[in-house]
């Protein structure tokens, strides 16, 4: 496969992207790019679901762990990071392939139109400060006076992308919203073959039951504890990451185990089905359905064989 060419690998969470990935690096000469935000950030291992130690050292993978769990990250930032990991890849002469679980992200690093404000720091801290001393609530709702659309894809107890909706309002004059809607009437950046895994519905909530199971297994509860112990806020961007809240009501208010599993569970559903609401809108992916592990399985072979058929 010609390195100028990227593979994008997409789907919801859950669905099976990294197996799919570590498969597509290791039979195309491919080094793997990070398109999630969460899994940017350093100490959360177990709820952001990263690969582990030994899948990075068997592949190269690209911005991981490469954020203190306190710092912030906008859009424009991240754009500006897997730019330049695509250019190291093909400076390899290897084959970069992006795994898409931030669908905002996605299309902010491989669509022309979308080119929001930088960070303004100061109305930032302004309005985080706002959110401190008058509550989420309240931001939300003038969120909601200011561009509308927003609030309908933004959940009410999502403070960063509250927040940063907000800034951008009051940056530019015109509503976030505004910037989203050309990410489907322009035209991709990069030579781009676009592989989407689709598993059916019953068969995706068997999964992300599996995967909440996994993760508790792991230590989840424990490894928040840790985090803590080094002294990291709770208030820091990583902990927005589904797993962790759950794991802090755990810890600290005496939910229950099952309670946990419940809240994980259905959080990660409603994300998956925000996911798929932004992926099924772009007619380039060619879309993988399964509903077994041995559907899925034979979809993976299928892939490389399209891939082969397309590229070599």
């Amino acid at each position: 496969m010609k390195p100028d060419k990227l593979i994008s690998i997409i789907g919801p969470t859950a669905s099976g992207k990294t197996e799919l990935a570590l498969l597509t690096a290791s039979e195309f000469a491919g080094e793997i790019i990070n398109v999630d935000s969460l899994n940017l950030y350093k100490h959360f291992d177990i709820g952001t679901a990263k690969p582990s130690i030994n899948e990075r050292n068997l592949i190269c993978h690209h911005l991981i762990d490469i954020l203190e769990p306190e710092q912030a990250i906008t859009v424009v930032d991240f754009v500006c990071l897997a730019e330049r990991a695509i250019e190291i890849v093909r400076l390899k002469s290897k084959v970069p392939i992006l795994v898409a679980g931030s669908p905002l992200y996605f299309y902010s690093l491989t669509r022309n139109s979308f080119n929001p404000p930088p960070t303004d720091n100061t109305l930032r801290n302004q309005l985080i400060q706002r959110a401190e001393s008058e509550g989420l609530e309240s931001l939300y709702l003038e969120l909601k006076e200011k561009d509308l659309s927003s609030t309908l894809k933004i959940n009410s107890y999502d403070r960063k992308r509250i927040i940063r909706a907000l800034e951008v309002f009051y940056i530019t004059g015109h509503p976030f919203s505004t910037f989203r809607k050309s990410f489907f009437t322009s035209v991709d950046r990069y030579p781009l073959v676009k592989v989407g895994l689709k598993p059916g519905r019953v068969y995706l909530k068997d999964r992300i039951m599996e995967r909440t199971n996994k993760m508790i297994n792991q230590g989840l509860f424990e490894e928040t504890r840790n985090i803590i112990r080094e002294g990291i806020s709770i208030n820091a961007p990583a902990f927005e990451s589904i797993g962790y809240k759950e794991a802090l009501r755990y810890i600290n208010d005496g939910l229950s185990l099952e309670e946990v599993k419940n809240c994980i569970n259905m959080r990660t559903y409603k994300y998956a089905k925000h996911q798929m609401t932004w992926f099924k809108r772009d007619k380039d992916i060619l879309w993988f359905e399964y509903d077994s592990n041995l559907e899925f399985k034979e979809v993976k072979d299928k892939i490389i064989l399209y891939l082969r058929e397309r590229y070599d």
